[in-house]
């Protein structure tokens, strides 16, 4: 994926946001001052127009104090605006504006004005504070009548205490945090409040499921979360990325890349800084895991490009220290060196050095200080917010530091408890799908740590040190054909070497020559086509090895080559047959290596036409398996997704559209079922 070009903001959005404009014009010129700031606060409660947050703050700011003590939620709900724009520094300003206000009698404004405050402090990531002031916020709103105010302030809250309590990691903070968070969401619900509802999910999802090991639960919260908000909405792109994030962060990053492609497209129209940042430094994640240098560089420029007020909050040294370990992974030693540089003073700087502990121990594992790197790494597993997922390949990189400082002894046990920890990469969503993949998939994404510590656990007793190979090749063909080996891509020749790949992949049994020129070159004779064949495999000896081989009078890829159709394949079909209660969760999983553009450069290659369609009904199995189970379970919004992809990938099946119409109907949701009818 290209970094994309920046875009021009849809028209219609443009046309709303200048008939805004319009309209605080005339009010503002016929002296309607209060009337505009109910304008105001009105649209951006709804974010129904697409107006310049900046623009209409400083419009807003420059009233008087009159007015505004009249008015005083016209500055509150600017302030959230900005927080949906991650605008740091102009919602401390306006807060601090509607703070200095005296004599304001609107019912509640005291009580959400300090729970938008409590959301600051959440975002200074003061946990103890956020805990004390939203515990005596809480009794105050129990004491003052009721009022709309005073249920925002409940749900702003909730949510910010939810935040804070996820970050701490240990097993009651998270029970607390998913309790928060679900009460937050509930609130906001109940509000109308689609955008704060959303920013639970994102945290819910992402700061709980996710960070607790649960990753398909986290991704449905995520995607329910960005599917709440509309396209263009200021936090959907952004929301969009952590869902990204949490697939890259599972080595399942291929399945992240179009939504990634989409979100960066979506933030370039609306100008979104923060999303287009976060969106290249996944990109850079995924490239450097694997060893992509060039990629990786260019994507870590990107993210720098777009810094917006992201870069100057604590999440720019979480970047930093991040971009150090991407560059190293890929080779660049001194691009690394001098990220880890600026991590470390911007870590100081925000008050928070443990964000750089796992770049300092990591790089410094391989070359640098290794009795640093053991103390860095040492604290960092014993810190109960370090997320299980990472904690393998930390206690490994303590591994080779110990092995380097000359505690070989100490070395083979972290290896072998790294190794274990590795299975924490097992399960439905995860990099692994079984404990059988695991030495494949260690020895993808720290194929060197493998090389030089697996003898020594080996030897002190990990199981699992025994069964890791070298990485083997692997065929893509959803997509387009691709063939790597590792982490490393391995260009393809055009032409007839990739028709032979292609051919190959999708048969997966020796081929006999004659069949193979028959595919290739119908028109010629045997003789020919032979010497034809020597010359094709030559070519792809060139760049991609042994990846052919020869069996008797047939060719077929090399043993052990994984083809991820086959992938698929295996997944599905492990779904299709598993016991009842894992069914769902396995048919999301494999759903996840699906991509309905099988090889588009072969599309009308009768092989690929019928692969295909063999492809596709597998998937429309496993949808409605995933359909079938949410409608057990009352999801309604699940089991329409899941129809809805049915339907995409079958458009002629009247029955699926009829479904959808059917359980909308049943939920009351008449307009919805209105839509599909019209469809059908």
């Amino acid at each position: 994926m290209e970094p994309a070009a920046e875009d021009e903001l849809p028209d219609d959005a443009a046309t709303r946001a200048a008939r805004f404009g319009e309209r605080l014009d005339a009010l503002l010129e016929a002296g309607h001052t209060e009337e505009m700031c109910d304008v105001i606060a009105t649209a951006f409660a709804r974010r129904a127009d697409a107006a310049d947050v900046p623009e209409v703050a400083a419009l807003v700011s420059a009233l008087p104090d009159s007015v505004l003590t009249n008015r005083p939620r016209v500055l509150l709900e600017l302030a959230r605006a900005c927080e949906a724009e991650a605008r740091v520094r102009l919602r401390r300003r306006l807060l601090e504006r509607a703070a200095r206000l005296d004599g304001i009698t609107v019912a509640g404004f005291d009580l959400a004005l300090e729970a938008e405050l409590i959301a600051n402090l959440a975002s200074d990531l003061r946990a103890d504070e956020v805990e004390a002031r939203h515990a005596a916020l809480a009794k105050r709103i129990d004491a003052a009548p009721d009022s709309l105010l005073a249920d925002e302030a409940r749900a702003r809250s909730s949510h910010a205490l939810g935040r804070v309590l996820s970050w701490r990691g240990d097993p009651t903070s998270m029970e607390r945090a998913e309790d928060a968070l679900q009460t937050a969401a509930g609130r906001a619900r109940a509000l109308g409040r689609r955008e704060w509802r959303a920013q639970s999910l994102l945290s819910l999802g992402y700061g709980v499921y996710f960070e607790r090991g649960e990753e398909l639960r986290g991704r449905a919260r995520l995607r329910e979360a960005m599917d709440l908000l509309p396209v263009g909405h200021p936090r959907r792109a952004a929301i969009g990325t952590f869902l990204a994030e949490a697939m890259v962060r599972s080595h399942v990053g291929e399945a992240a890349l179009p939504l990634l492609d989409e979100l960066r497209h979506e933030a370039s129209a609306t100008g979104d800084q923060r999303a287009l940042g976060y969106a290249a430094w996944i990109m850079a994640l995924y490239t450097s895991e694997r060893g992509d240098r060039a990629a990786t560089l260019e994507w870590l420029a990107e993210a720098e490009r777009h810094p917006g007020d992201w870069f100057e909050h604590s999440t720019g040294s979480e970047f930093l220290a991040e971009a150090a370990m991407s560059a190293e992974r890929v080779g660049e030693i001194a691009v690394a060196d001098r990220y880890l540089a600026r991590a470390l003073e911007r870590c100081v700087v925000d008050g928070i050095p443990e964000q750089s502990w796992l770049a300092t121990g990591m790089i410094n594992s391989r070359r640098g200080d290794a009795d640093l790197a053991i103390e860095r790494l040492s604290a960092l597993l014993d810190e109960p917010w370090f997320p299980p997922r990472d904690a393998w390949t930390a206690r490994l990189h303590l591994a080779l530091a110990r092995l380097r400082s000359g505690d070989q002894d100490g070395a083979a046990r972290d290896a072998a408890r790294g190794l274990e920890a590795a299975s924490a990469l097992v399960g439905p969503g995860r990099a692994a799908v079984s404990t059988a993949d695991l030495p494949a998939v260690l020895s993808r994404l720290e194929p060197d740590l493998v090389r030089r510590l697996g003898p020594l656990a080996a030897a002190a007793g990990s199981t699992l040190a025994a069964a890791l190979q070298p990485a083997t090749p692997r065929i893509g063909l959803f997509g387009g054909l691709s063939v790597s080996v590792g982490d490393t891509a391995v260009p393809v020749p055009p032409g007839k070497p990739a028709q032979l790949l292609i051919l190959l992949a999708i048969v997966r049994v020796p081929v006999p020559t004659d069949v193979i020129i028959e595919d290739l070159w119908p028109e010629v004779s045997g003789e020919v086509g032979r010497r034809r064949i020597r010359n094709v495999l030559a070519r792809v000896r060139a760049t991609c090895g042994d990846l052919v081989v020869r069996i008797g009078e047939a060719l077929s890829l090399a043993p052990g080559t994984d083809v991820d159709v086959a992938t698929f394949e295996t997944a599905a079909e492990s779904a299709l047959r598993a016991d009842r209660s894992q069914r769902a969760a396995l048919a999301v999983a494999a759903l996840d290596l699906y991509r309905d553009d099988l090889v588009p450069e072969a599309a009308y290659a009768p092989r690929v036409l019928r692969l295909r369609d063999e492809l596709a009904a597998r998937a429309i199995e496993l949808l409605e398996l995933i359909a079938d189970a949410a409608t057990a379970a009352g999801r309604l919004d699940d089991a329409v997704a899941a129809l809805a992809r049915i339907a995409d990938l079958d458009p002629y099946d009247e029955s699926v559209l009829q479904r959808v119409i059917d359980l909308l109907s049943a939920a009351g949701r008449r307009d919805q079922a209105g839509v599909w009818t019209e469809r059908m």
